[in-house]
């Protein structure tokens, strides 16, 4: 699955959403998305998750044959520097 993480980053500023959320989908023959959903602990505000699902209806998937396949992720924003847990031991404070 190719995935630009950078699409969903510009659907979270656009609805000013930056709590985690999963979706689920469910491919079919040859890799494409047949349905897809939105599901978070924090209620969207606008149309985020409409966004969240045009993005993931636009990936692509191996071709599973004459199955359907669900796929399920959880999507965190997660800031691009981290800090250290032991960041004081490894200072030697």
């Amino acid at each position: 699955m190719l995935f630009r993480s950078e699409q969903f980053e510009r659907c979270r500023a656009k609805h000013d959403f930056q709590s985690p959320f999963n979706f689920t989908l469910y491919v079919g023959r040859l890799g494409s998305v047949l349905s897809a959903g939105f599901d978070s602990n924090v209620g969207p505000k606008d149309d985020f998750p409409s966004c969240v699902v045009d993005i993931v209806k636009g990936l692509r998937f191996p071709n599973p044959g004459a199955r359907i396949v669900k796929y399920h992720a959880l999507v965190e924003h997660l800031p691009d520097e981290l800090t250290p847990m032991n960041k004081d031991i490894d200072e030697g404070r």
